[in-house]
């Protein structure tokens, strides 16, 4: 590749001198000659143009560092992938790698200079995982070393987005072996822990001039990572202060389960350690716990050099880029877009199939009997009656529609609050705001739940658990019931009962799936479906590896109709297709956003009225309140679906995680409480209740003031910036 020398690509950037040759790419010094501003091109070798693995590499490594702006990560200028010449244009860097920066130093570091770049690894760590990047080989020789004692992270080549899949070993890997974590040693799943893993073993070759494991070949390293404890750095470093001994040792645990688990957590203990130097934290080193003849073996099996490619693989992972350097740019773009569609199939499966399971839940009267034994058992007292109200319609709506809860209950409601001499308003207003706050707890419970996570995984971003919702859902909800019992239900109008749009109420029901014939209910049919529910929940609870949430939908679908408690048509028609199509609907927005720039431009500019450097609280508590009041007079799905790239856009702008503020943005949609259009169940209450406009303000204004506080401080607690 000597020959590029005195070249010019593309007829703009001027190569001058090779700086580096690497195992893939050589990387040349050159000038832009539009900017005047030195540049490092890196360039691949011709004789990998025709290896699918190193081109993907290449490719995913200018997808990896483009979408990243950081200080303390190598910038990328341009990128070029032609299937004569690839290269990377990045800005060039005049230093030397931390590598030879410890062999010049011959030794160990002192704990002031190791805690300095540590920082700044773990600054520039946490800036690409909340961009859903994970490093996967972080290394001093990755590491550029400035003048002025800054650092630039480099050398992407086989980072992955935060869901693909697994990776192993082979010799080829022996420049990296000696950082890789025991689970990339074991091919297992990887995410950001094992980038922590990889910075405590720097900071014990820092501390103590030494790596923690070497040997004679990658195998028997990789064996050594997984089963193997270092010397404990207070024999081979005792001048090395307690508090950064047990850092390190936290960040090599075996289990990534007991490391922190984010960089953002291991800034914080660093950052804790410099005001306090002789602090000490009840951290306890562990050796691992997994039988180590059996990692062993596991490791020999999965390692079997070939003479074509001995490099770290990715099997199954995610494609970045085209594996086939020949295709077209057409074909490329197609299968690029099929890729990001079968992705997200599995939501949309799971999304589809769980409204089956929760109609059955209606047809089978399984809901009502619930609900009424429920209420029926709570009294007539006006309190508990509330509080049980409140209770059971939490629980429903969180697994099925909350319209069709409010249908089956309010009848029933209705009678009881007559036979007692209750007002009907004093009950069916808590009745609403129940089925509102019930349904955060779930990703099916509430439309915006669904509508963001799925905007995070068009983004390529990693998404929410179906409880995950619950970390805030069941807070959430124990304050607006709390509220709702001792301070709320003083506003609510005591009001003689109006009347009742049957027509409305029985269509609703009949949505969610509840049959308005008035035929006897199977006892039998209310069991089995009882039981395919708590089933589906609990292996969606448990997260199998084995029964993905989605698979596990389906089954659950396909034994409600099997039994009897549903028909094919009636499970059909339980889908609410309003939702699917809307979802479907935003991943299209959010591709032209990221294509046309708009989603960057609102970003922008949202940014730069908050001033510089804005406070991601103050950012998130200002898109909870639009995204809060656009859903009083909107469909929460369509509120959810419009804000949801957007607050991507701002989450990436500012370097923060994009996942507290979709949490926050889906949250606020559903807190629908001050206005009778917001939501349906606040619209089935309406005339029966007797109430006005004023009257959901007065009750629903202070519930959402006290959701978005309550959200700022819980949200970020679960989901660090």
């Amino acid at each position: 590749m000597d020959n590029l020398i005195g070249k010019r690509l593309d007829g703009r950037y001027s190569i001058e001198s090779l700086v580096g040759v690497g195992g893939m790419a050589n990387v040349y010094r050159g000038t832009d000659l539009k900017t005047g501003n030195q540049i490092a091109v890196k360039v691949l070798k011709d004789e990998f143009l025709d290896n699918e693995e190193l081109v993907r590499r290449f490719k995913n490594e200018s997808k990896a560092i483009s979408i990243l702006s950081h200080p303390n990560i190598v910038k990328v200028y341009d990128v070029s992938v032609t299937d004569k010449l690839q290269y990377i244009v990045m800005e060039y860097v005049d230093g030397i790698t931390l590598k030879e920066y410890l062999k010049q130093r011959g030794g160990a570091l002192t704990w002031k200079e190791t805690v300095h770049f540590a920082t700044q690894i773990l600054s520039a760590l946490q800036h690409a995982h909340s961009k859903g990047i994970i490093h996967r080989d972080v290394k001093p020789q990755n590491i550029m070393l400035l003048a002025d004692g800054s650092i630039k992270m480099m050398d992407f080549g086989i980072a992955r987005f935060s869901r693909a899949q697994s990776q192993t070993v082979s010799d080829k890997a022996i420049g990296s072996v000696h950082y890789i974590s025991p689970e990339q040693a074991k091919g297992e799943r990887t995410d950001a822990r094992t980038d922590i893993y990889s910075v405590g073993v720097m900071l014990y070759e820092m501390l103590s001039g030494r790596l923690p494991f070497d040997g004679d070949g990658a195998v028997s390293i990789a064996i050594m990572q997984i089963s193997e404890k270092p010397k404990p750095l207070a024999e081979i470093a005792p001048q090395t202060p307690a508090g950064l001994r047990q850092i390190t040792e936290k960040a090599m645990e075996k289990d990534p389960d007991k490391r922190y688990q984010s960089a953002q957590e291991m800034l914080a203990a660093i950052e804790e350690f410099k005001r306090n130097p002789s602090i000490q934290f009840a951290y306890e080193y562990r050796s691992a716990e997994d039988n180590p003849e059996r990692n062993i073996n596991r490791v020999v099996s999965n390692t079997k050099p070939s003479p074509k490619s001995t490099s770290i693989h990715t099997g199954d992972a995610r494609r970045v880029g085209t594996s086939n350097p020949g295709r077209s740019k057409s074909a490329q773009k197609k299968k690029k877009k099929a890729s990001k569609g079968f992705s997200l199939l599995p939501i949309f499966f799971g999304m589809a199939v769980a409204f089956v399971i929760g109609a059955a839940m209606f047809k089978t009267g399984l809901a009502e009997a619930i609900g009424v034994a429920v209420v029926k058992k709570a009294g007539t007292n006006q309190v508990p009656l509330m509080a049980a109200i409140m209770l059971v319609t939490i629980v429903l709506s969180s697994v099925s529609s909350n319209t069709g809860t409010v249908a089956c209950l309010m009848p029933v409601i209705i009678g009881i609050c007559q036979a007692a001499n209750i007002s009907p308003s004093k009950e069916l207003m808590p009745l609403a705001i129940a089925a509102n706050v019930g349904g955060t707890i779930t990703m099916i419970g509430t439309p915006p739940n669904v509508i963001v996570t799925g905007a995070l995984s068009a983004a390529g971003l990693p998404t929410f658990g179906f409880f995950e919702f619950a970390y805030i859902g069941i807070p959430l909800s124990i304050i607006i019931v709390l509220y709702t019992l001792f301070i709320g239900r003083h506003f609510v109008p005591d009001k003689q009962a109006g009347a009742m749009d049957e027509e409305a109420v029985k269509a609703a029901a009949e949505e969610a799936g509840a049959s308005g014939d008035g035929a006897p209910k199977s006892k039998t049919k209310m069991w089995i479906s009882g039981i395919i529910l708590l089933g589906v929940v609990a292996c969606m609870a448990l997260g199998l590896k084995t029964l993905p949430l989605h698979t596990a939908a389906v089954t659950g679908a396909i034994l409600c109709v099997v039994t009897g408690c549903l028909k094919e048509k009636e499970a059909y028609a339980g889908i609410d297709w309003v939702t699917i199509f809307l979802f479907a609907g935003m991943l299209s927005v959010a591709s032209a956003m990221e294509k046309t720039g708009a989603g960057k431009m609102i970003a922008d500019t949202v940014v730069n009225m908050m001033g510089e450097n804005p406070n991601p609280y103050v950012l998130t508590a200002v898109l909870f309140l639009i995204s809060n009041v656009l859903t009083q007079f909107m469909s929460n799905t369509a509120s959810a679906a419009l804000l949801a790239p957007i607050g991507i856009s701002i989450a990436q702008s500012i370097g923060a995680d994009p996942k507290p503020v979709l949490m926050a943005l889906g949250i606020a949609a559903s807190m629908a409480f001050a206005t009778p259009m917001a939501t349906p169940p606040n619209t089935l209450v309406l005339g029966p209740g007797g109430f006005s406009f004023n009257d959901y303000a007065k009750v629903g204004v202070p519930m959402c003031l006290i959701s978005l506080v309550a959200s700022v401080i819980i949200i970020p607690i679960f989901w660090p910036f």
